[in-house]
């Protein structure tokens, strides 16, 4: 990961069905480039799932993730509460 910026995101966010959670990434979307190398990550540490469809992130959760409507739908890894977990999510454009 040497030279790779990681951008924070701030809480809140916001509750959706299931599982899901939702962040405004409108500030960025000129800058997300390709939704294949959005790379998200907990507590310094990636997750795998990316682009997991709505419905898999909602019902399973377990870190899965999508870039939707300017924003990203997202679960914790464990599936707990990311507002109240203690965990800190950010993320890379770049990642391949």
């Amino acid at each position: 990961m040497r030279g790779t910026v990681l951008v924070n995101l701030d809480k809140p966010f916001t509750a959706l069905n299931g599982h899901a959670w939702r962040v405004d990434l409108s500030d960025w979307d000129d800058s997300l480039g390709d939704p294949l190398k959005f790379m998200l990550y907990e507590n310094g540490l990636p997750v795998g799932w990316p682009n997991a469809p709505r419905y898999a992130i909602e019902q399973w959760g377990k870190g899965r993730y999508r870039i939707e409507d300017n924003g990203l739908i997202f679960s914790a890894t464990d599936n707990s509460d990311p507002n109240q977990a203690g965990k800190t999510y950010s993320f890379r454009t770049d990642f391949i």
